[in-house]
């Protein structure tokens, strides 16, 4: 007969969860258990559930799931904090839409990680409305960088629309604040800059010497701007005019003198 230790090896499996499908309870079992957690599988083309019951609790987890998106054709879905609007070749595949509006004025979007072929639309409607239309963009939030996904505002101001292929969390932030510029470098040869945008990032740049349009090049790594003259035999001279913008049309405008 097999003793203690044949059986030492098993995990034993935990109650079943309360699954609610709209008004319909199901019963669903673990599909297997190791160090102590249980995983629980569910086919969700069997239809959203919009909570579970654990055996341990009497409340119910909300789910989060509003819609099923298929990935052929174009579909529009409307939900009391945002419309996404999808076109044939956006998805990959079925798109089990998870959306969400908090306290904060955030919204969640499914995960990061759900991937997309071409970006979908999507609509965003606040509770509270930004005092600066103008200087308020859509924003991606991942962990506590914003990252600039722009938008439109609607002619009622009700709700702004922008493109994306990035899912997860929104937030509409508004950007007053100019870019910072800063000259570094300056001769009859080049001139270089520095320059930082604190949330919209930076949109473009002009730069004149000696009234004369001058081109930049752009270093990433450094943030750095460096000319280029177009005829390396004609040396810079005259006044220095540095104006950059960040994608909100914050304006810095920097001057000099070689």
């Amino acid at each position: 007969a097999a003793g203690p230790a044949a059986d030492s090896g098993r995990v034993a499996l935990p109650r079943p969860l309360g699954l609610f499908v709209g008004r319909t309870r199901y019963d669903l079992r673990a599909s297997y258990a190791t160090r102590g957690e249980a995983v629980y599988l569910y086919d969700l083309r069997g239809g959203l559930p919009d909570s579970i019951l654990t055996a341990d609790s009497r409340d119910r987890l909300r789910t989060l799931f509003q819609a099923v998106v298929p990935s052929v054709g174009e579909r529009a879905i409307s939900l009391p904090a945002l419309t996404l609007v999808t076109e044939p070749t956006t998805l990959f595949d079925t798109l089990y839409v998870k959306a969400a509006f908090d306290s904060a004025g955030v919204w969640s979007l499914n995960s990061p990680l759900t991937p997309l072929f071409k970006p979908l639309r999507l609509a965003l409607r606040p509770v509270v409305l930004p005092t600066d239309r103008l200087h308020t963009a859509a924003y991606g939030l991942v962990g506590k960088r914003a990252s600039y996904e722009g938008g439109a505002w609607s002619a009622d101001g009700a709700e702004l629309t922008f493109a994306t292929k990035n899912l997860g969390r929104y937030a509409l932030l508004p950007d007053t604040v100019a870019p910072k510029a800063r000259l570094v470098k300056k001769n009859a040869r080049e001139v270089r800059f520095t320059i930082s945008d604190n949330l919209s990032g930076i949109a473009g740049w002009r730069c004149e010497v000696g009234g004369q349009w001058l081109l930049l090049h752009y270093e990433y790594k450094t943030a750095t701007l460096y000319s280029e003259r177009l005829d390396p035999a004609v040396p810079l001279r005259g006044a220095i005019r540095l104006t950059v913008k960040d994608a909100m049309g914050n304006e810095t405008i920097v001057e000099g003198e070689i």
